[in-house]
């Protein structure tokens, strides 16, 4: 078959049309779309189509469907829709919602993310101890358990919406306090995955130079980002708004703002995801409306199917081997149920009912892309190491795929308590009796 020519451009074709179509094909299988979304199917296939699983079944197929030499181009198409993706995150977030919400939404949002905290923190301090190859080379322990923390945390906000929408709750009081809570964790991960970096990058004889320097450094894009870029783009939004082109003008803005602010933010030290999802917090809110809906759906379903099969290229460590089947175990359990009892526990204080409150608890399971994208900053940062990085992309799919499930069951459950008591009261039932009937 001499006459057939595999270029790198047709590679690339063939590997984009298994990548993001494979997916989709599954996802048409009603079984599996009643399981999760799109987005999760999107991880699932590409850790499958990565060296331990795939590359172990049909090694020399695999060699040459996704030769080395075309690992570079697939990682850099992936971290490019990451940074587009932070971009959209970004765009979400507003101080005003946060200090807007109720004290129930507050008191979930702090619990859902300091419980997984906690305990991810004593995850982190047991496997570094136990397992130190889990450790980053010349990390310290501290720092290590700090980053296991923040992983253990984590809530993904965008499959989260994915998932609401599937359920067909996201506008009801419930879809509406996942997402309050999923944003405020998203938040506050950014800004702490920007703080492990930089007091990564300062391990050095001058750690603590390095460290200011860069703090430093950072606070200033920040304000030059809110009070120098942020009025300059409202004061062209506000000339481009009304015209034929203000499409184009969105979506342009916003591209180079990101690309822009991600690139200082690289240079400074601090990783340029963190310089995307500031300018996309920073964007004018009309303009990012417009801009995102275009770049949403592009790089939901067809860049960051990459960025999975390259972050797939690093899963080089099997459960079987020693310590990674321990720490997927920990942080699956940790992960869990830090995130639902920190979530149900206050809601429940706050009046909801248990399975309410748990099926919020298990909505927030919900890890995806910001526990992957978070794995693969600490693993390039060199905090993690890849046997690490292997457990916790297990407990990422893992969590992922069972909240939606977790949160129908309990759902399901409140359904039929609440048809349970309505028969009741048709009866006549006293509600001190209804309690106990229920």
């Amino acid at each position: 078959m001499e006459f057939l020519h595999f270029k790198p451009s047709t590679l690339l074709m063939a590997q984009a049309a298994l990548v993001i179509g494979l997916p989709y094909l599954l996802w048409r299988i009603r079984p599996l779309a009643r399981l999760a979304p799109l987005g999760v199917l999107q991880i699932v296939v590409a850790i499958f189509l990565g060296p331990t699983f795939a590359g172990q079944l049909a090694p020399e197929l695999w060699s040459r469907t996704f030769p080395v030499a075309s690992h570079d181009y697939i990682t850099g198409i992936g971290w490019f829709g990451v940074m587009l993706f932070a971009c959209t995150v970004g765009s979400a977030f507003s101080l005003e919602d946060l200090r807007g919400k109720s004290a129930k939404l507050t008191a979930v949002s702090l619990s859902s993310m300091i419980t997984p905290l906690v305990l991810g923190g004593l995850v982190g301090a047991w496997l570094g101890s136990a397992h130190p190859s889990m450790i980053g080379e010349g990390v310290s322990p501290v720092l290590f358990s700090a980053a296991v923390a923040a992983c253990i945390a984590v809530t993904a906000m965008p499959i989260l919406a994915l998932v609401l929408q599937d359920m067909g709750i996201e506008t009801t009081p419930l879809g509406r306090a996942a997402m309050s809570a999923a944003l405020f964790d998203d938040s506050v991960i950014w800004v702490g995955l920007s703080a492990l970096i930089i007091l990564a990058t300062g391990s050095s004889s001058s750690a603590a130079t390095v460290v200011v320097a860069t703090f430093a450094l950072a606070g200033v894009q920040v304000a030059v980002m809110v009070w120098g870029v942020r009025p300059l783009l409202v004061r062209w939004w506000s000339r481009a708004a009304a015209t034929p082109v203000a499409d184009a003008v969105a979506f342009s803005l916003c591209i180079i703002t990101c690309c822009v602010s991600a690139t200082v933010a690289d240079i400074i030290g601090v990783h340029f995801v963190i310089g995307a999802f500031l300018a996309g917090a920073i964007l004018p809110r009309d303009m990012a409306g417009r801009a995102i809906t275009v770049i949403r759906p592009v790089t939901t379903y067809a860049l960051l199917p990459f960025f999975f099969l390259g972050t797939s290229f690093q899963v080089t460590s099997s459960l079987g081997e020693e310590g990674i089947l321990a720490a997927f175990l920990l942080a699956t359990a940790a992960a869990g149920l830090g995130k639902l009892l920190g979530a149900a526990v206050p809601a429940r204080l706050f009046g909801d009912s248990w399975n309410q409150a748990l099926a919020l608890g298990s909505l927030l399971q919900c890890k995806g892309l910001m526990e992957i994208v978070a794995l693969r900053i600490l693993l390039d940062g060199g905090i993690i190491s890849s046997q690490c990085f292997s457990a916790f992309i297990g407990m990422a799919v893992a969590t992922t795929l069972v909240s939606k499930p977790l949160a129908a069951f309990f759902l399901a459950r409140q359904r039929r308590a609440g048809a349970k008591r309505a028969s009741l009261n048709a009866l006549g039932v006293p509600a001190e009796k209804e309690q106990h009937a229920c």
